[in-house]
């Protein structure tokens, strides 16, 4: 995305822009979202062979994000928690609860 949006179309009447799924998909860097392979994941975790995903790092994205709202652009993300052929393979597992700000930091005992 350019840096300075607002002169992306100055002649534009739409105030909207759709985003992809920006999640990790199954192709890590390749993949366009529609393979999810972890929803929580926007380009912050290596995984898949990359840390970010095809559209960048979690970071750039917020960025993003948040040149298009100060630009009074209005952004409509698309989430398709319905595909999950992205997976490993069917698989249990334990969680734990991280804080909002940092989510490396864990905040709770494991919860089953």
């Amino acid at each position: 995305m350019q840096k300075n949006s607002q002169n992306i179309y100055p002649n534009s009447e739409s105030h909207q822009v759709w985003l992809p799924p920006a999640y990790k998909g199954a192709n890590g860097g390749y993949s366009v979202g529609y393979d999810a392979y972890d929803l929580f994941d926007l380009g912050e975790f290596d995984q898949r062979n990359s840390t970010s995903t095809k559209y960048g790092t979690k970071n750039a994205y917020k960025k993003a994000i948040q040149s298009l709202k100060k630009n009074n652009i209005e952004v409509i993300v698309d989430v398709v928690l319905g595909h999950k052929a992205g997976g490993d393979e069917l698989e249990k597992f334990k969680a734990v609860k991280v804080d909002e700000n940092n989510r490396e930091k864990i905040i709770s005992s494991e919860v089953k």
